[in-house]
């Protein structure tokens, strides 16, 4: 951190957990000070999301037209391939527990690739009433 500008800046150089930290400033009229969270995560490629989708997991989600039937949440893991399907599939059966879709940092793969990620968030968005 710049102590004058506040300005944080750098380069992660390996994953770590979410951590919090406390920033005070101080000056001669009185002090603030705010928490901030940071999280450094493993990223890949839109190819590599693509490649990491399980197949059979996907036809299985993809079957489901009663959100009362969905299966479990995947895994949160590396690529989020199988995740992105789940979330993408709850956005399209407009499922009201669903109120927030959040794929930030999160490389969703072309849509030539994998047309039920971005494609179908595209159509679910239309006529979802949660999110």
């Amino acid at each position: 951190i710049e102590t004058t500008t506040g300005v944080i800046s750098g380069t992660p150089t390996r994953v770590c957990a979410e951590s919090t930290y406390r920033f005070t400033a101080r000056s001669a009229l009185g002090s603030t000070s705010v928490e901030l969270t940071f999280t450094v995560i493993e990223t890949v490629q839109s190819d590599e999301v693509a490649d990491s989708i399980d197949k059979d997991f996907v036809a299985k989600v993809e079957a489901v037209t009663d959100i009362a039937n969905m299966l479990p949440e995947p895994a949160q893991v590396k690529a989020f391939g199988d995740w992105m399907v789940w979330m993408v599939h709850r956005a399209y059966l407009n499922d009201p527990t669903l109120i927030e879709l959040n794929f930030n940092n999160l490389h969703m793969p072309d849509p030539v690739v994998e047309e039920r990620i971005a494609p179908k968030l595209v159509k679910a968005l239309a006529t979802n009433t949660h999110i």
